[in-house]
């Protein structure tokens, strides 16, 4: 079959994933200790049992776990992500308006990696043919980061620079 049959069989493996992924997630939640109004419940503001019933209905934690979960599947592949806990917003709404500058970020982020990253491969290349015998330090110092920054997990570099910039600085 060749291409169009790998093709297939990613589109296959993708689909499976997705829904083992939001099948875990939902199983998650649903079997956290502590029941979902320990999570939801604002104790300064449920103060009976019917307040904290109807907050249960209102949040269809009343029905079944197979009902929520077919709702479950229903609203993730209709993207109606429900409303903010905080806000009462949609989550849809709550995204959309951060979207602009997560990928204002995002690519400054990604122009500023890409040009270290020629910049910094052009030293070493040059370095490695002998071109300035000076630049041996730069080729490994560039290799040595190449190598740690590609090994690091990204969300252990992320705490990292918080910490440095945020508390640090």
């Amino acid at each position: 079959m060749g291409l169009r049959g790998y093709v297939i069989r990613r589109i296959l493996f993708s689909v499976v994933l997705l829904f083992l992924v939001i099948t875990v997630n939902f199983a998650i939640f649903v079997l956290m200790p502590g029941g979902a109004m320990a999570r939801l419940a604002n104790p300064t503001k449920l103060r009976t049992a019917e307040q904290v019933e109807e907050q249960l209905r209102h949040f269809g934690l009343l029905d079944p776990p197979w009902v929520r979960y077919g709702k479950y599947i229903q609203n993730m592949l209709t993207f109606q992500f429900g409303y903010s806990y905080y806000t009462g917003k949609p989550i849809y709404d709550e995204i959309a308006s951060r979207l602009s500058t997560t990928l204002i970020l995002v690519v400054t982020a990604e122009v500023i990696a890409i040009i270290l990253g020629v910049v910094l491969g052009v030293i070493a290349a040059a370095a490695r043919e002998g071109v300035k015998t000076r630049h041996k330090v730069l080729d490994i110092f560039a290799s040595l980061a190449a190598i740690v920054t590609g090994s690091l997990p990204v969300f252990w570099i992320g705490m990292i620079l918080l910490l440095i910039f945020s508390i640090t600085l």
